[in-house]
C-alpha cells in the first residue's frame, strides 16, 4: 500500500474553503483516496490544523475537520523514540545528506 506523510498546509487548504489552494487540495486528496494511499500525519500536526481552523474559521468547522482527520488519517504518535527513528531513517538518505554537506 502506498503511504504519504502530509504537513499542515495541505490539510488547512483542504478544510478552509477560503484558501487559494482549496480546490486543488480536494482534487489531490480524492486522487489519494482512489489510489488507496494511506495518508499519515503526526498527532501534533493534526492538533496544529485544528487550532488554526479554530482561530481562523469557527469552532464547528474545526471540530468537523478534527473528526475527519481522526477517522481518515493514520495518526503518527509523537515521542522521542519516533523522533530518533526518523533521524536514523533520514541519515540513511544519501541525497539529502550529500546536499546538506555541500551547503556547509
Amino acid at each position: 500500500m502506498k503511504q504519504l506523510v502530509v504537513d499542515a498546509g495541505p490539510l488547512i487548504s483542504l478544510f478552509y474553503a477560503k484558501d487559494p489552494q482549496h480546490t486543488e487540495c480536494i482534487a489531490g486528496f480524492e486522487q489519494l483516496n482512489i489510489a488507496k494511499t494511506l495518508v499519515l500525519a503526526p498527532v501534533s500536526m493534526i492538533f496544529e490544523v485544528y487550532k488554526w481552523l479554530l482561530q481562523r474559521a469557527n469552532p464547528y468547522q474545526a471540530q468537523q475537520a478534527l473528526e475527519v482527520m481522526v477517522t481518515e488519517l493514520y495518526a503518527l504518535p509523537s515521542n522521542r523514540e519516533h523522533l530518533l527513528e526518523l533521524q536514523t531513517f533520514a541519515s540513511r538518505l544519501p541525497t539529502c545528506v550529500a546536499r546538506w554537506k555541500m551547503h556547509q
